[in-house]
């Protein structure tokens, strides 16, 4: 028995989804799509991945996000009853999950928050040599957008006089 650390849990996870001791690369690619965002989480996590473009960590709000797409392709995969693997995220899937989430009453701009991450997902499966699926890349799978109105909150703080600051008038008196 191991002690559940981040390095045995991540090895854990590598061998359960690609049924190898120390590559990374399955023997079909075919792979989980979501067991794969399962491990991009506990990557981003324990710190195992970093953001490539400042070489920081994943900031926790972007796991969140990570979570939420997460949790949100779990109930889609329910309700169509699929499995998605890699070479499922196409065009089509693209559509459908736009319009299964436009359905749930989400906003623009958490669709496409959520079809960011789907598009971060594969960019890193691609570039582990798990998928050679580019459909991800296309003009017409975008991350859809709204424009928001920023609403800027202001606080007035007003202080009265105190009682001195009214029997000492810095005015002349008319007297």
């Amino acid at each position: 028995e191991t002690d559940l650390t981040p390095d045995n849990l991540k090895k854990e996870v590598y061998n359960r989804l690609f049924n190898e001791n120390k590559t990374v690369k399955p023997k079909n690619k075919e792979t989980c799509f979501i067991d794969f965002i399962k491990l991009i989480i506990i990557e981003s996590k324990t710190g195992q991945r970093v953001n490539n473009k400042t070489s920081q960590l994943i900031k926790n709000g972007t796991i969140k996000s990570y979570q939420s797409t997460l949790n949100n392709l779990i109930k889609y995969e329910t309700e169509k009853n699929i499995n998605l693997k890699f070479s499922d995220i196409n065009l089509k899937f693209y559509n459908d999950y736009v319009q299964y989430l436009n359905k749930k009453n989400y906003a623009v701009n958490t669709i496409g928050g959520r079809i960011k991450n789907i598009k971060v997902f594969m960019k890193i499966a691609y570039n582990r040599g798990l998928t050679d699926n580019l459909d991800f890349q296309k003009t017409e799978f975008r991350k859809v957008a709204q424009d928001t109105e920023a609403i800027y909150l202001t606080c007035l703080l007003y202080t009265s006089p105190s009682p001195r600051d009214r029997t000492r008038s810095r005015m002349p008196s008319s007297a």
